[in-house]
């Protein structure tokens, strides 16, 4: 028989402490106790929308198919939670989405008396051996693309030589500066979709000292309670935001007022415009391509990481692996340091012996030294060779 779960692990099934639901249970519901919805507001905000997006989806794919086959979903047993995860795997799901759904039942028990099911040493065993098994199979976390500084020039060039263009409408116009404004900040300031789209008028502002900006990121994903954070914009930025600026703009009104998916679709046209393949361009790519540049430019992991608001060093790692093995630090350095040859020091080897080798094909045969002129005129490999075995005849 299932046990339902106690009012506060409901927050991914659309009940009491989802942070909408408890808003308008608070506002609409006179039997609601307000110290009660309060508190189940307080912990359903305590997780991003997003994340209590994706939890929702896992918790709701563990009571389904408990629920199928007359299984408690709460508390789940390790043994079910195995035959779960086994048939999501069977079912072609990616390791990174049984992750995510695994994380779902553990938050849901996180409250839970006695020990998480979802933290069993057998079930943390099988989601180690999906992993490995993905790995030798091939499988890789997939990466947006990422769009460097060298994509975002060839992105501004090409919109400007679009705008260049006569009679377009005031509204294509418009639309092309603020994609390219969108992609130039994005990049410029490491910004995720979310920071993008929550920046305001009021966030922008001009450096005393140069002509480069600052962006103000009142909130993020790793900065849930809005300690706020301050990021350097180039001119370039800085101007493509002047040229969408309107007149009558206050400090609150949003910039961008698009949605992600929006932002996405824009960013996909506005690299195919510059011949850049689209298909893995997402809101990320600008982010990953600041990462990137920062590592290639020699920037340590601690000043990547302060620059893009990262808290984990696994995440930048991910981010810069793909890095083009011309431009890494390691490839900068080699590209400095003298080469090793096995070949003979050929120039020295004439000079010191070019007495020796001059009376050895004399004595020879004439054929010996027109070979040996021949030889004298190449470069490379022959030419050492036939030295060497003169010498060995002298």
């Amino acid at each position: 028989m299932n046990t339902p779960p106690p009012p506060v692990l409901y927050a991914f099934t659309g009940r009491s402490t989802d942070t909408a639901t408890a808003t308008q249970a608070l506002e609409t519901d006179p039997a609601c106790c307000p110290v009660d919805a309060l508190i189940a507001q307080g912990k359903a905000s305590a997780l991003s929308p997003n994340t209590q997006k994706a939890y929702r989806t896992g918790w709701r794919s563990w009571t389904k198919w408990a629920e199928a086959r007359g299984l408690p979903t709460f508390p789940a047993e390790p043994g079910h939670l195995q035959s779960w995860l086994a048939t999501l795997w069977q079912e072609d799901k990616k390791p990174t989405t049984l992750r995510t759904y695994l994380a779902a039942v553990n938050y849901q028990h996180r409250n839970c008396v006695g020990n998480n099911p979802a933290q069993h040493p057998d079930v943390r065993q099988l989601m180690s051996g999906i992993d490995r098994r993905a790995a030798a199979a091939g499988y890789e976390p997939k990466q947006a693309t990422p769009l460097r500084q060298h994509h975002i020039v060839l992105i501004a060039k090409r919109t400007f030589e679009y705008l260049a263009q006569p009679n377009l409408p005031a509204q294509t116009i418009q639309r092309a500066l603020s994609d390219l404004a969108m992609v130039t900040v994005s990049h410029d300031a490491a910004l995720r979709s979310s920071e993008l789209l929550a920046l305001r008028w009021g966030d922008i502002s001009r450096s005393d000292e140069a002509e480069t900006g600052r962006v103000l990121i009142r909130r993020s994903k790793t900065d849930q309670t809005g300690q706020g954070a301050v990021c350097p914009i180039s001119a370039d930025a800085l101007e493509a935001l002047e040229r969408i600026r309107p007149q009558n703009a206050q400090p609150h009104h949003r910039i961008f007022p698009i949605s992600a998916s929006t932002l996405r679709r824009r960013l996909k046209a506005a690299a195919q415009q510059a011949d850049i393949d689209p298909a893995g361009i997402s809101t990320h790519s600008p982010r990953i391509g600041m990462a990137q540049d920062l590592a290639a430019a020699g920037a340590d992991m601690a000043a990547i990481m302060v620059a893009g608001r990262w808290k984990q060093p696994a995440t930048v790692v991910r981010y810069i692996r793909n890095l083009d093995a011309d431009h890494t630090p390691v490839a900068q350095y080699l590209q400095t340091q003298d080469r090793i040859s096995d070949k003979p020091n050929l120039l020295r080897l004439l000079t010191e012996n070019f007495p020796r080798l001059h009376a050895l094909t004399a004595r020879l045969h004439p054929v010996a030294e027109s070979a040996t002129g021949k030889a004298l005129s190449l470069a490379g490999v022959g030419l050492p060779r036939l030295a060497q075995r003169l010498l060995q005849v002298g």
